[in-house]
């Protein structure tokens, strides 16, 4: 299932492939642990590699030039065409993108699944869901040059273009349809904070130090997150409702650092008056937050000091 918005016309113009942005629906710090986790494509947001003959140098090709040795100190060149990397890189290819950095859409993660796309040697080798954990292994990899220990489930989602479900550590491709309602609706809350998802990522870390805490993610947290995306599956909305709702609170009172402190009160607000309820997108600390509401025109009057964007 991709949640379709139109193309900037600048990205539609190119001659590569687009990779969309994405959501983490569901299984925020459980993927760290291989729990369950449902990830969907964004396309309200995208990118797409790209050569600039205007001008000599641009940021963006800076910065892959920074990516590129990365991968050549990793000894990527077995896996990647390096040497044509290069080459291309002299003639000023760069990353062409309106997926807002620092927002837990998976910047990073479509700049991984654009370079694996142009570059992987083994392309015309049945390349597809069938080996879908070999391609995490080297995606996850490869996007560690930007946080230190992905997933590989980001740049996964992108290069497929699918909704990608982690059910029982087994990782699979999935379609499922958009519920039919005028008034349940995902949405986004632009926090307007630059998250630094290695910083949460630590702080997370370290809460699990505690047995206490272990338990509860292991435990609550994943069962939590496996009844929402089965609610969402078999398309049973007042189920998801209820179910986003509790994970909602759990959030509330576990993850409570990852809140930007500005929303802690409205958080609370959505959940004891049952219009809406926020859960973190990603690791949180900035960024989007995710919401689900029973009324998006109600929740939009709630938020009218803040940039909502509806998912679905």
């Amino acid at each position: 299932m991709i949640i379709w918005d139109q193309v900037p016309k600048k990205l539609n113009n190119l001659e590569n492939k687009i990779f969309n942005s994405k959501i983490l629906l569901f299984g925020e710090f459980s993927i760290l642990n291989n729990l369950d986790a449902l990830i969907i494509p964004f396309s309200k947001f995208c990118g797409s590699l790209a050569f600039d003959n205007k001008i000599k140098t641009n940021e963006s090709n800076v910065e892959l030039s920074k990516y590129f040795k990365f991968l050549e100190l990793n000894k990527f060149n077995n896996i990647l065409d390096l040497d044509n990397f290069k080459s291309d890189l002299d003639r000023n290819i760069y990353f062409e993108s309106n997926i807002p950095i620092g927002y837990g859409l998976g910047s990073s993660g479509a700049l991984v699944a654009a370079v694996f796309d142009k570059y992987y040697r083994k392309k015309n080798n049945d390349l597809n869901e069938n080996n879908i954990f070999e391609m995490k292994k080297i995606m996850s990899k490869m996007e560690n040059y930007f946080h230190g220990n992905s997933s590989g489930l980001d740049p996964l989602n992108s290069y497929f273009g699918k909704s990608i479900i982690v059910k029982s550590k087994k990782i699979n491709t999935i379609t499922f349809q958009t519920f039919n309602s005028n008034d349940y609706s995902f949405f986004l809350i632009d926090t307007d904070i630059k998250k630094n998802t290695q910083k949460m990522v630590n702080i997370f870390k370290d809460k699990m130090k505690s047995q206490l805490f272990s338990n509860k993610i292991f435990n609550d947290f994943n069962n939590l997150n496996k009844n929402c995306i089965q609610s969402l599956i078999v398309n049973n909305i007042d189920l998801l409702n209820e179910n986003f709702k509790n994970l909602s609170i759990f959030t509330f009172d576990y993850l409570n650092q990852m809140i930007p402190k500005n929303f802690i009160e409205i958080w609370s607000y959505g959940n004891q008056n049952n219009l809406f309820y926020l859960k973190l997108c990603g690791s949180g600390g900035g960024g989007y937050l995710l919401g689900f509401t029973k009324s998006l025109k109600q929740t939009k009057k709630v938020f009218k000091n803040y940039k909502l964007l509806e998912v679905f």
